[in-house]
């Protein structure tokens, strides 16, 4: 009877600990997670569509076979946990609203602005919304320092003449955040990469995490152990 008890004790415990994962957004037939910000739904400052880039990043995830591949890595773990799984986040301004700080693999909005000169009144609201210090204005046209500028658009949304516009959009990407004992934040690996690019770093960072990774290890830490970039 004591033994029946122990058996079920541990069936209910294991149907729990997975139930709990579940709720908290994590699932063990997939093996990923994807956070998203709001702008999935609702945000006026997004760059790029969040609910394109996360259907093109699970297509890519499956197709990678990351599930199968994990599991049979962890065939001797007692629980799957969210440590085991590979962490994502896209953000679809610099605003990170979805953390990608702190993620394996993370996807931030940028937008490069240009200026034409010809339509510029010298009203100066880009100067005002730049929260870089990023505009300057030259005899009374504005003038971009790219060193401090970040990417964000938001001069192009105030600019009421289109002398500022979109010359580019493009995607950062992050790589190697977690949390944990010894906490570290994502290592930029590229801004206003395309497409091409960015599919290119995500395969290798799964390659990467599935078959480098040891145990519970982020992918940061592996990247650091094995002394490697992904770009």
């Amino acid at each position: 009877m004591k033994k029946l008890l122990s058996q079920f004790k541990k069936k209910f415990s294991n149907y729990m600990i997975k139930r709990m994962i579940k709720r908290s957004g994590f699932d063990s037939d997939k093996m990923f997670n994807i956070e998203l910000c709001r702008g999935a739904k609702r945000c006026s400052r997004n760059v790029i569509d969040v609910t394109e880039v996360n259907k093109l990043i699970q297509n890519t995830l499956k197709e990678s076979r990351i599930a199968p591949r994990l599991h049979k890595k962890l065939v001797d773990e007692e629980y799957i946990l969210p440590h085991h799984m590979f962490k994502l986040a896209i953000s679809g301004c610099v605003n990170g609203c979805s953390k990608p700080q702190i993620k394996d693999f993370a996807i931030v909005g940028q937008l490069k602005p240009k200026i034409q000169e010809d339509l510029c009144i010298g009203c100066q609201r880009c100067l005002s919304t730049c929260q870089e210090d990023a505009i300057m204005l030259n005899d009374e046209e504005p003038d971009i320092d790219f060193d401090r500028c970040i990417f964000c658009g938001d001069c192009v949304k105030a600019c009421p003449t289109e002398a500022l516009t979109i010359k580019k959009v493009g995607y950062q990407i992050q790589v190697g955040g977690h949390l944990g004992r010894h906490p570290h934040l994502a290592n930029i690996v590229t801004d206003l990469s395309d497409l091409e690019e960015l599919m290119k770093i995500l395969n290798k960072a799964i390659k990467v995490f599935v078959e480098e990774g040891e145990g519970q290890e982020r992918l940061g830490v592996t990247l650091n152990r094995l002394e490697m970039d992904l770009d």
